[in-house]
């Protein structure tokens, strides 16, 4: 008994490119970023939005990441130390960002000069980690932007 193979219809595809899912999702933490970081200068409501959205876009980044963080943390003491310092340094950012959320939420809510500093301070300190952690990642991301520059061109050297 063989199974038959079934062949979706034209223009769809069975699985989702996860490499141009994963280029959009940072492209907009990026300007989630930056966002939530002049937001907070000009209007509270508008920060809190980014800022949660800045959150929900962190949590889909770790589930497309999440076989790599399962292998690099298998493997943590047998891989390379380029890798071992990618994984540290979004450790790193992940526990800082728990603290920056929480004083996020406290400024939100009751507003605590003292609370509202130790925030500010957070996001800088999470915004220069990450400005490292996309620098430590550049050639992955200049590998993935030349795939898909090639996989644009089709045939007769024509933009698809």
């Amino acid at each position: 008994m063989t199974a038959q193979q079934l062949t979706p219809p034209q223009g769809c595809t069975t699985r989702p490119n996860l490499t141009r899912l994963n280029a959009r999702v940072d492209l907009a933490l990026g300007g989630l970023l930056l966002g939530t970081g002049f937001s907070a200068y000009l209007d509270t409501t508008i920060h809190i939005a980014l800022a949660s959205a800045l959150l929900v876009g962190v949590g889909v980044h770790l589930a497309l990441h999440g076989r790599w963080i399962a292998a690099t943390a298998r493997r943590r003491h047998q891989a390379p130390w380029a890798t071992q310092r990618k994984a540290l340094l979004g450790l790193l950012l992940l526990l800082i960002l728990m603290p920056l959320v929480l004083s996020g939420a406290v400024v939100a809510l009751i507003y605590a000069p003292s609370v509202s500093v130790f925030h500010t301070r957070s996001f800088y300190l999470f915004a220069g980690l990450a400005l490292l952690h996309l620098a430590l990642s550049w050639r992955w991301i200049a590998a993935r932007l030349r795939r898909r520059e090639s996989s644009s061109v089709g045939h007769n050297g024509q933009l698809t």
